[in-house]
């Protein structure tokens, strides 16, 4: 996968994020009227105390901190093993007197399996390394007498899927690691926690700035109070109905929206017949 980048890079570790899509209103929310504290979508299946236990996220972000320094540093998985038992020891020491050390001790993973296991349980499952690079030159000029050494960006970079990969443009190794989790294991972490379940919904929340309405809001704050945004309701309209595409159920062929529309209806209004004679 490669690219051409549209804006200027400044530092070599620059972070790279990547924001959550929106999701439209779920099942349960079918009324206009309808408030997001009505919907049942923000249940979690998570407890509430896993989700706010304190002590549980600093274990969690003490080991995955130990896992990063034993891959900077290469050291075996006993080495490792004796480093998280010294960091227990240490955590169990500095922490005050309000914070129960036995159930600390008790989340404290005690040896590498249970260290493999723990970003599983925290929902980062099926993730995928890629290495990255933005394609640069050393670049060398002179200043006031002295002698400088940059990079120069050519605004083209590319994703590799191994370490030994290397840049179409360039032709030069991925030096920036980058790991993207699954689409599955991402969905379900969007909806760990109802926070997060209202951040994601928070344009249904406000769909009163957009959803039968023929002109954009007038105070444009959020995406959804844009032009755009007009054009696009009838995906989130809950009275609004469409075709969507479908898969042949014998030779597993992607039949799309627009062949199905074109095909004979049932007493039902469902596209059944003449889809063979069209395959």
């Amino acid at each position: 996968m490669s690219g051409t980048a549209d804006m200027d890079i400044q530092q070599e570790n620059d972070e790279w994020h990547e924001l959550p899509s929106v999701v439209g209103p779920p099942p349960n929310c079918r009324s206009r009227s309808d408030s997001l504290d009505s919907c049942s979508c923000a249940a979690d299946p998570v407890t509430q105390e896993e989700i706010t236990n304190p002590l549980k996220e600093i274990v969690v972000k003490a080991v995955l901190d130990a896992m990063a320094i034993m891959e900077d540093c290469g050291v075996s998985i006993k080495t490792f093993e004796d480093i998280l038992e010294y960091g227990k020891t240490m955590l169990l020491t500095f922490v005050g007197d309000d914070v129960d050390v036995d159930i600390l001790s008790a989340l404290w993973p005690k040896n590498w399996n249970a260290v493999q296991s723990l970003p599983k349980k925290e929902g980062f499952d099926d993730v995928k390394e890629y290495y990255i690079c933005i394609c640069r030159e050393n670049k060398t000029f002179t200043r006031s007498g002295k002698t400088h050494t940059k990079y120069e960006y050519s605004r083209k970079w590319s994703i590799m899927e191994s370490k030994d990969e290397f840049c179409s443009h360039c032709g030069k190794k991925g030096y920036i690691k980058c790991y993207y989790l699954g689409l599955n294991a991402k969905v379900k972490n969007w909806f760990r926690s109802e926070s997060m379940c209202r951040k994601l919904l928070s344009h249904w929340d406000e769909r009163e700035h957009w959803l039968g309405r023929a002109t954009s809001w007038p105070v444009k704050k959020e995406m959804w109070d844009g032009e755009r945004w007009l054009d696009l309701q009838w995906f989130w309209d809950p009275d609004q109905r469409w075709t969507r595409p479908t898969r042949c159920v014998n030779c597993k062929a992607i039949i799309s929206a627009q062949t199905i529309s074109h095909c004979s209806k049932d007493d039902n209004g469902m596209a059944l017949s003449g889809l063979s004679r069209m395959l």
